[in-house]
């Protein structure tokens, strides 16, 4: 004979994996917040039931904790390839904060004259951007001013310095799941002219 068999078998080809997403307070991952690597030539997998351990973004080594692969396109059948271990060297996962944009809500906001830009509200916000689960965020600040000092131009106040001290809500995120849109924002606000005495 010319040919001549003998037993032999193909083992399947690990897969990488990683995941990538912004802050929706939870675990889950879908769509292409997966990345599925390592795969021969043009062929891909599909996945489904994917979660992190974690959905928060300041947890450290976060990893793909549950995924079940499928076959995909070009040839890509997942019976040909298998899992990594799931850890965070293998199946890292990372989660970036998402954008709170606030917005100042004072209104009729006004003082009297005193010849300063100084400024004393108490700001209250409202917020777009908060998570399903959300529902307000505690900001500190580390000033306040008018735009000018006269009652013929004075316009707004601003409010510099913004940070995020709380998140409230069901969820338990924190204020490092989210990153504000900007650290100053400005409302309405006038200068009243200031009553003489006269003797």
């Amino acid at each position: 004979a010319t040919s001549k068999d003998v037993a032999a078998s193909i083992t399947p080809r690990v897969v990488t994996l990683s995941a990538s997403k912004t802050y929706d307070g939870t675990a889950a991952l879908s769509g292409s917040q997966v990345s599925i690597g390592n795969l021969v030539g043009s062929e891909t997998l599909t996945y489904s039931g994917a979660a992190a351990n974690d959905a928060l973004v300041g947890t450290a080594n976060k990893f793909i904790q549950t995924i079940t692969l499928g076959d995909g396109t070009n040839g890509g059948l997942v019976s040909n390839y298998q899992l990594p271990n799931l850890n965070a060297a293998n199946a890292g996962v990372t989660i970036a904060a998402a954008t709170l944009t606030p917005s100042l809500s004072n209104t009729g906001v006004t003082k009297v004259y005193d010849g300063t830009t100084n400024s004393s509200i108490t700001p209250t916000y409202t917020f777009s951007g908060l998570v399903s689960g959300d529902t307000s965020a505690s900001l500190t600040n580390t000033s306040q001013a008018y735009d000018t000092s006269n009652v013929s131009t004075a316009s707004k106040v601003t409010v510099f310095g913004l940070s995020i001290n709380s998140i409230t809500g069901t969820i338990g995120s924190l204020s490092s799941d989210y990153v504000l849109s900007a650290t100053s924002k400005d409302v309405a606000a006038s200068i009243t002219p200031r009553v003489v005495t006269l003797s």
